[in-house]
């Protein structure tokens, strides 16, 4: 059983995960989930995220562990403490990695940490103008477009010392369209480099996303998927 590791589940991770476990119910291809994210719900995420008013309160990989439950083949481990440098995370069969972060040097540790230990990492982003961003990054391949590689250092200062705007519930729940097609182009990135779409090879693809619209950026063919693993046991 392939295990996949969701760093973050927020407004992308809390929507990828409940997509991949649909998607898996659907195709009865199983995966066994590591979540990692420190925070606890809070009133304003369920303008934008899975969680309900009950989950108040509750950390948000449990209140996520819950939900995945009810797919009785989707074995779920959380980690609840906060990842401030690669060093922090459990590492657990890492056969692959989901970025669902908004914190760069996090992101981009987990990126260069990928990149030197063969790990394919798949990166979901959010920008402020309502657009949605998929990327992969791999030891021989990377789009990713704040890694280290290709985001230069004083360019990452900039966005480190710009201060985020903290959204009210109302602009975050007319998001809700971006961040649901993009944690959809997530699970699609995903089933695609698995090489598990029928008379389809398997495939990296990278997209952006609107409210209304998912397109394709890049298609990078594969002789073989990224990972041979995933099974339907």
């Amino acid at each position: 059983m392939l295990t996949v590791q969701v760093f973050g589940v927020g407004a992308l991770g809390s929507h990828f995960c409940d997509e991949l476990a649909r998607w898996c119910h659907s195709k009865e291809y199983w995966v066994r989930f590591h979540l990692y994210d420190y925070d606890e719900v809070e009133d304003r995420n369920c303008a934008s995220q899975l969680y309900l008013p009950e989950h108040i309160g509750q950390l948000k990989v449990e209140a996520m562990k819950r939900h995945l439950s009810s797919y009785k083949k989707l074995p779920v481990s959380v980690y609840p403490g906060k990842v401030v440098g690669i060093e922090d995370i459990v590492r657990n069969s890492p056969e692959i990695w989901v970025d669902a972060l908004d914190n760069l040097p996090t992101r981009q540790s987990i990126c260069t940490f990928g990149q030197t230990h063969g790990i394919p990492v798949l990166h979901g982003g959010l920008s402020m103008g309502n657009y949605g961003l998929v990327t992969w990054s791999l030891p021989d391949y990377d789009n990713f477009p704040l890694s280290p590689r290709n985001l230069s250092k004083k360019e990452g200062d900039v966005i480190l010392n710009t201060p985020q705007e903290s959204l009210p519930p109302c602009e975050l729940v007319e998001m809700r369209g971006v961040i649901n097609n993009t944690s959809r182009a997530m699970v699609l990135a995903f089933w695609n480099a698995m090489g598990l779409y029928v008379d389809a090879p398997p495939a990296l693809k990278s997209y952006t996303t609107e409210n209304t619209s998912i397109e394709e950026l890049t298609t990078v063919p594969l002789e073989h998927p990224i990972i041979s693993t995933i099974s339907e046991e």
